[in-house]
């Protein structure tokens, strides 16, 4: 999955760019959706909800994103779910996401 990609060759950029772009549909659906809401943190069960995908499935790709630092996790109140969230911050994500945003 996603958190392969970043262990592979070194965690180089290109090979992570490259790699990830070809990943199925339903891998891109919880980073679609943050980037498309990136001024929002959303639960584990709101990203299921709007990606209609399992919740095993949502919770393997934030475990992944979060890791390659895509996604930060936000956990400030005890018992209360984290909320995940775009990290635009993170260079390698914004260049894929320019270069998929270039004509």
């Amino acid at each position: 999955m996603i958190a392969y990609l970043s262990s592979m060759n070194g965690g180089s950029s290109a090979y992570v760019k490259h790699e990830y772009s070809m990943k199925p549909d339903k891998e891109l659906e919880v980073p679609r959706h943050l980037v498309s809401n990136h001024e929002e943190a959303f639960t584990r069960s709101a990203l299921a909800d709007a990606t209609r995908l399992e919740r095993s499935d949502v919770d393997d790709q934030l475990e992944s994103l979060v890791q390659m630092g895509w996604i930060r996790e936000h956990n400030n109140i005890p018992f209360y779910p984290s909320t995940y969230q775009i990290n635009l911050q993170n260079e390698d994500l914004r260049a894929l996401l320019e270069e998929k945003a270039a004509p």
